[in-house]
């Protein structure tokens, strides 16, 4: 008897220890696979594809379009000041025809990328607010203070009237701040990264603007800040081996941009900082 009762009461623990530990797995899980809501995502990624776009526009624009039109204009008065009728001045004009015909062709094509990525980035810019809107009152319950949404909503609206300007140096800077303002809004869910991302995000296009600006030390200045933010993603990626060689190549990335500090090319700096966006894009899949 006293056997049975002794066998029965050490039962009765070990079903309660089992229940005690199941339950904090099944909490350890829940808060692992806390991310933030996707009007949170979707923001920032209209955010992304609005920079994405005026890169392209700024590649057009890049195009020798100016020299084009210039030697255009010199086709033009050459054409007027010919008087003579020799065959050499026939071929001339001839080649001058053709050379506008593709100068023209040229001019309609950047005209038409132009149109295309203005057009999309209103579009995005639409969806940016829109989806910030979705996620005001979500964001107020989980504990973004008024003074956190007013900060973004501020450099939102600064970006917007920089897209209505057509200014691109102005649509770097406000849309890199926005990104970054986003930042303590993802900090509110356990375990996402994007928040850290969104900083270096910040970090690489600010650097690219102050680079081709000639402010090297500034551009430093933010690269070396990214440190603190890689690692806290290695804290919260653990071992996931794949976030892990995502993260590296980010940490590299930003290292082969520092080195390109040291050149004096636009082009360079332009490079370097869509493999560290890339590589981030890549680390929050």
């Amino acid at each position: 008897m006293k056997n049975r009762r002794t066998f029965f009461i050490y039962l009765v623990t070990i079903i309660f220890l089992v229940g005690c530990k199941s339950q904090r797995n099944t909490g350890v899980k829940f808060q692992q696979q806390e991310r933030a809501p996707q009007n949170l995502v979707g923001v920032s990624k209209a955010l992304d594809n609005i920079l994405k776009s005026i890169e392209k526009v700024e590649k057009a624009l890049e195009a020798p379009e100016t020299v084009i039109k210039m030697d255009k204009k010199n086709e033009e008065k050459s054409s007027e000041g010919t008087s003579t009728s020799s065959e050499t001045d026939k071929k001339n004009k001839e080649n001058q025809e053709s050379k506008k015909g593709e100068t023209g062709s040229k001019s309609s094509n950047i005209d038409e990328i132009l149109l295309e990525e203005w057009k999309k980035v209103d579009k995005e810019l639409e969806n940016a607010h829109r989806l910030w809107n979705a996620f005001e009152v979500e964001g107020m319950k989980k504990g973004v203070t008024k003074e956190r949404a007013d900060k973004f909503e501020e450099s939102l609206n600064f970006f917007t009237t920089a897209i209505e300007k057509r200014n691109i140096i102005d649509i770097y800077d406000y849309g890199s701040q926005s990104m970054s303002n986003l930042g303590p809004m993802y900090d509110l869910y356990r375990d996402e990264i994007k928040g850290e991302i969104s900083r270096i995000k910040y970090a690489a296009h600010q650097c690219y603007l102050r680079a081709s600006q000639g402010r090297i030390e500034e551009s430093l200045t933010l690269l070396n800040g990214t440190e603190e933010y890689i690692n806290i993603m290695r804290q919260k990626i653990g071992t996931d081996n794949v976030k892990i060689k995502a993260l590296d190549k980010v940490v590299l990335s930003i290292g082969d941009m520092r080195s390109s500090l040291k050149e004096n090319s636009i082009k360079l700096f332009r490079i370097k900082k869509d493999i560290i966006i890339k590589n981030l894009e890549d680390l929050e899949k």
